[in-house]
């Protein structure tokens, strides 16, 4: 019986063991089979990202799994879609950081019209541009040439950045200024990254198309590789933003025109007497010429209102002593009345 038992046993195993193999043999004699695809992540695995889920349904999802494990690519998900895995290199040479430098700058002068014309020379032949420019000119009604005021926003490469700012200082008076400086490196660098990753995915995926046969695997690696060009299009107007802001710095310039400069010392008590009565005068000076010229752009105004009002005048008047005559008659008349009744009742 222990030998029939141990037959058994054996003739069990054997039969086990030769359904095994030929179940092998069989997918490897099968050439839409792959053992790769085996290992491929599902859909509830973390190697499949929320943001592709999304666009594309769980077999189509898994689908594209199993061809990029077949062509053996490594992927990590960022909630944003597939990455090739590749590490973030870190910059820390200071001369290739990204800096996006902003300077704000409030002056005043007494030549207006030269600090224009100099500022838009020493824009052009350092090789920016004026991005944008106001200029207010209020003195054509007040007749004076101490209420014009400009603004503007300047873009000058980034290397003469601070040589600009000494000559906007040495042809005017600066009043206040202000300059930032904001370190875009690591989100340059970032996108840069992003980009390869997408290229280097791109490259495969195109490999890939040409050696696929299924339609249903040709539709989803067209589907990836339209998404993949969109990443990458938006990655380069990203960089090429980047690239704008940190090659060509930021300068906004308020102008004020003025009739005398801001003192860039501190003055004693009896300066600041002597300086504030002075303006005083001057001020008291222009509001007399400026009243003086008030009334004579007005003139031609205010003598229609003469006439008109002189009219008017002249007719109501006329009407009140007409009436005045009237009433008079009336009244002589009343009284002779009067008078012819009071002698025929004596007679």
């Amino acid at each position: 019986m222990k030998i029939m038992k141990k037959r058994v046993v054996l003739l069990t195993g054997l039969i086990i063991t030769s359904v095994i193999l030929s179940a092998c043999s069989a997918g490897s004699n099968d050439p839409s089979y792959d053992v790769s695809m085996a290992l491929a992540p599902t859909a509830d695995s973390p190697g499949v990202s929320t943001g592709m889920m999304s666009n594309r349904s769980i077999a189509e999802s898994e689908q594209y799994d199993m061809i990029m494990a077949a062509a053996d690519v490594a992927y990590i998900d960022d909630g944003g879609g597939w990455n090739t895995q590749m590490e973030t290199p870190v910059v820390s040479d200071l001369e290739h950081r990204k800096l996006i430098r902003d300077a704000n700058l409030s002056v005043e002068t007494e030549e207006f019209d030269a600090l224009l014309a100099g500022l838009e020379a020493r824009v052009k032949f350092l090789g920016g541009y004026i991005e944008n420019l106001s200029v207010s000119d209020n003195s054509r009604f007040y007749g004076n040439s101490g209420n014009r005021n400009a603004w503007l926003h300047i873009r000058i490469p980034a290397q003469h950045h601070d040589f600009f700012l000494q000559e906007v200082t040495s042809i005017s008076n600066v009043l206040h200024r202000n300059e930032s400086a904001r370190d875009v490196t690591l989100q340059y660098v970032d996108v840069e990254s992003r980009k390869r990753v997408l290229e280097v995915e791109q490259e495969r995926l195109m490999e890939l198309l040409k050696e696929a046969v299924d339609i249903n695997t040709l539709l989803i690696l067209e589907r990836r590789l339209s998404e993949i060009r969109y990443q990458v299009e938006s990655s380069e107007a990203q960089l090429r933003t980047f690239d704008n802001l940190v090659d060509f710095s930021t300068v906004s310039i308020s102008i004020n025109e003025v009739t005398e400069l801001t003192p860039p010392v501190v003055q004693t008590v009896w300066e600041r007497i002597g300086s504030g009565f002075m303006r005083s005068l001057r001020s008291v000076g222009n509001g007399l010429t400026n009243l003086f010229v008030f009334i004579i752009v007005a003139l031609p105004f205010l003598l229609t209102f003469a006439v008109f009002g002189g009219v008017i005048a002249l007719v109501i008047k006329l009407s009140i002593n007409a009436n005045k005559k009237k009433k008079k008659k009336q009244a002589e008349a009343a009284n002779a009345l009067r008078a012819n009744q009071g002698d025929d009742v004596m007679r």
